[in-house]
């Protein structure tokens, strides 16, 4: 479905000038929620939908456990990221079938930890970095094949080196604006985000590039006009282009026991300081039967437009579906 949204984004980095994108047919894994924020809202927050699927063949590596779910659009089929004490990877679970259907080897030691993802179409983006050192992770953008076995092919790659903490990927967020993609990384604790945008070729192509455009900071952050002013140590990022021309970024965590879901309005028009990119403007409180937001949990996004959350656990092939209660 064609949709047209305008945003205005600020090139801040290296002097570039302010470059407008406007969206036309961007390629959406389902149809633009009318209000996003209402679709939020009508996720019903207990109760959800338990599925289980088994491993079958597939031996996974030891240590570490899953960091974050996503789902095709029809929510069939599953990706897990996860980390080890060897290497970072994803599995693919076909929930029809009840079992894997796939493992992919995304980085060895040092780069053993994949973090929280987001899928958005034939795209998924995931970071995977050295949870020891915490000075270095890479950006994967992949092309996904559901139903194959070595289903995900890295397609691009950013690399990022730097202070300790700052330079890790904790959790990712990817979504297309027209033919430009936007992509959110979190550092560790998710305390500060990168936003990178694309050159507007698509990943695969050689000739892609994503350029650091904007940082947002926690410890610099304005919160005078936040819903409320807590910030958690957010597990999984996910964006959410609205059809108004908004940037929507939602993060899932676990705190206190609480799983939480807090959404954001990322403004990157220009203009504006950098600490106050960020505002919030929800906070919802989920409860679990099996599943942890502390593994990992990520938002669906269906045909329809109506959105869910997805949750699982750190360890065993339970994952949990929390639908519209609309």
């Amino acid at each position: 479905m064609k949709y047209f949204i305008y945003l205005l984004v600020l090139m801040v980095v290296s002097g570039a000038s302010t470059t407008e994108v406007h969206a036309q047919a961007s390629p959406r894994p389902g149809q633009p929620p009318s209000d996003i924020l209402a679709q939020l809202a009508a996720i019903s927050p207990g109760y959800p939908k338990v599925f289980r699927f088994r491993r079958g063949r597939y031996r996974l590596p030891a240590g570490g456990h899953f960091q974050g779910i996503q789902s095709d659009t029809s929510g069939r089929f599953l990706t897990l990221s996860a980390s080890s004490d060897s290497v970072a990877y994803c599995i693919e679970a076909d929930l029809n079938r009840g079992k894997l259907v796939g493992v992919s080897m995304l980085g060895g030691a040092p780069l053993r930890h994949a973090g929280g993802i987001q899928r958005w179409g034939h795209y998924l983006a995931v970071g995977i970095e050295d949870n020891h050192l915490r000075t270095r992770s890479e950006v994967l953008i992949c092309k996904t094949g559901s139903g194959t076995g070595g289903w995900l092919q890295p397609v691009h790659r950013i690399r990022r080196t730097g202070e300790y903490e700052r330079a890790t990927a904790g959790a990712v967020a990817l979504a297309a604006v027209s033919d430009t993609f936007v992509l959110v990384v979190g550092s560790w604790h998710s305390a500060s985000l990168d936003v990178y945008l694309s050159n507007g070729v698509a990943p695969e192509d050689p000739h892609c590039r994503f350029s650091l455009r904007t940082s947002w900071k926690l410890g610099q952050a304005r919160r005078d006009a936040w819903s409320d002013t807590a910030y958690a140590s957010y597990q999984n990022l996910n964006l959410l282009p609205g059809a108004d021309g908004r940037l929507w970024l939602v993060g899932f965590a676990r705190e206190e026991g609480r799983h939480l879901m807090d959404v954001f309005e990322l403004r990157l028009q220009a203009g504006l300081a950098e600490s106050e990119r960020l505002v919030k403007v929800m906070r919802r409180e989920f409860v679990p039967r099996r599943s942890d937001f502390s593994a990992g949990a990520g938002l669906h996004l269906r045909p329809d437009g109506s959105l869910g959350v997805w949750s699982c656990h750190h360890h065993k092939g339970i994952v949990e579906y929390f639908g519209s209660s609309q």
